[in-house]
């Protein structure tokens, strides 16, 4: 529970810093290096425990990358006759209807009643 509340705390301060440096720094520049940082973050941590996609894995990932980026662009041009959360909630779930990706096995040591990792 320690580790749930120090998350939060750090996002909630991450928030904060993001609203200041908006009215410093392009929403675009803050966006990017937000993302690249999480990007690098997530990196180390799911180093431990990596699997390379199949390729039906890696078909579903591009087709959601661009299916968001599709989403992003209706969004901008859009907005305000696009009901965008609705939207994005509708694709991901037709999304994940279509492809009905596997869930990722979680070590066995995290999840006792399975196999995985053993």
């Amino acid at each position: 529970m320690g580790a749930a509340l120090g998350a939060a705390a750090v996002m909630g301060m991450e928030l904060i810093f993001i609203k200041r440096l908006t009215r410093l720094e392009n929403i675009f520049q803050i966006l990017l290096v937000n993302n690249f940082i999480g990007v690098c973050i997530a990196s180390v941590a799911v180093l431990s425990v990596w699997q390379m996609p199949e390729p039906r894995q890696w078909l579903a990932l591009g087709g959601g990358a661009l299916a968001l980026a599709l989403l992003l662009w209706l969004a901008w041009r859009y907005l305000p006759r696009l009901p965008l959360a609705w939207a994005a909630a509708r694709c991901a779930a037709l999304w994940q209807l279509l492809c009905r990706l596997r869930r990722p096995a979680l070590p066995a040591t995290l999840n006792p009643g399975s196999n995985a990792g053993e």
